[in-house]
């Protein structure tokens, strides 16, 4: 991809599409700032995503293939972890997304299914409500029925947030 611009409105369901290796990962990690860019801005929230503070941050979430979680953490560990950092964390939706993932609270990341430990990625990242969710292929590897019911639970769940 030689460049870019793109802006995303409020309230929209967007996709990246491109062929392999056109600069979609890369183009939503610049996004999370997780790596910068080589020319160019990428911009988050109308700033330069590596001017991202912590307030900015606990309004994005991310879910990505390659994502790992502490391993050695319960469910119930990791979301508590996680809880203090996110001034917008939800109590009621965290549990609501559990129960509809149908997540064991008490087992360990590491003795999850690949389709439960990205249920639990997407419950982490959905809790406190981030203003932008930015998803890199979240999807992949998953096997048909818990990708249809990823798919349907978010398209169930940004439905009822309008």
């Amino acid at each position: 991809m030689d460049s870019l611009n793109w802006q995303v409105g409020q309230g929209t369901v967007t996709a990246l599409l491109g062929k392999n290796g056109a600069g979609k990962t890369t183009t939503l990690r610049m996004l999370a700032n997780l790596i910068r860019p080589t020319r160019g801005e990428a911009r988050v929230f109308d700033k330069p995503a590596s001017s991202l503070n912590s307030a900015d941050f606990a309004k994005l979430g991310y879910v990505a293939e390659s994502q790992s979680l502490a391993e050695w953490m319960s469910l119930a560990y990791l979301l508590n972890y996680l809880k203090p950092m996110y001034p917008t964390w939800d109590d009621a939706f965290c549990d609501r997304l559990v129960d509809l993932f149908e997540l064991p609270l008490d087992r360990c990341i590491r003795e999850l299914s690949r389709g439960m430990r990205m249920k639990a990625a997407f419950v982490s990242s959905l809790a406190y409500r981030p203003e932008l969710l930015l998803l890199d292929e979240p999807f992949s590897g998953l096997d048909t029925i818990v990708r249809e019911d990823l798919i349907d639970a978010l398209l169930d769940l940004t439905e009822q947030e309008r």
